[in-house]
């Protein structure tokens, strides 16, 4: 079952609030005084452009810091008691990039995410919006996932969840030689679909995820 177009709550457009106010010029200045501090000439050739380039850059992955990620998700689409009986949802290699609070570098890599819906369904355009409004401020890759798990169960009162994320990150790649190819992965879950060995996974038992799945 592949729903249709959804809209976000009160009305057409965006599923997601406008980016919030960034102050360009005190960013550009900000980068030029980091330039200047490491020894370099901001005013040389090479770099005259360059705090107008990291703030452009800094702007996109900045874009939904604040923003409410449940929003992302839309108006859910009612289904019946049939249509949900043993379903389960899948979009899955879900593309991200995020970046690292603690060095201010960039990870990236796919989420897969799966529910079993209970009354509602969200499209899956929406559930990929979600994942880009999860990553498009200073996040943590654990972090990422717990939001995303949480904001399906607040909208769409699943069954239950699970988010998985498998990533690159700078922080890694660049400060710890010969670890250019590690990749991270974490799972997350959420009522039936639950690990029962998982801390802080809550109740539940290990869901059949052989049953209907619907690809991104």
């Amino acid at each position: 079952m592949h729903p249709g177009p959804t809209t976000a709550p009160g009305g057409a457009g965006s599923a997601t609030p406008a980016p919030r106010e960034v102050d360009r010029p005190r960013a550009m200045r900000a980068v030029a005084e980091f330039l200047a501090a490491m020894g370099e000439d901001p005013e040389r050739s090479e770099l005259r452009r360059t705090p107008e380039r990291v703030t452009e850059l800094a702007v996109g992955l900045f874009a939904q810091a604040g923003a409410d990620l449940g929003s992302a998700l839309g108006t859910p689409m009612a289904i019946t008691d049939a249509e949900s009986l043993g379903q389960l949802v899948a979009v899955s290699e879900i593309p991200f990039r995020s970046l690292c609070p603690h060095h201010l570098l960039p990870f990236e890599g796919t989420v897969d995410v799966t529910y079993a819906p209970d009354r509602r369904l969200a499209g899956f355009s929406r559930v990929v919006r979600l994942v880009e409004a999860a990553s498009q401020r200073l996040q943590l890759q654990e972090r990422m996932g717990e939001q995303i798990a949480q904001t399906l169960m607040t909208v769409l009162e699943p069954h239950g969840v699970r988010v998985r994320i498998e990533a690159s990150h700078g922080c890694v790649t660049m400060l710890e030689h010969g670890a250019a190819s590690v990749r991270m992965m974490t799972t997350c879950s959420r009522g039936t679909l639950a690990d029962p060995e998982s801390p802080g996974s809550g109740s539940g038992s290990d869901a059949d995820l052989s049953g209907p799945r619907a690809q991104a």
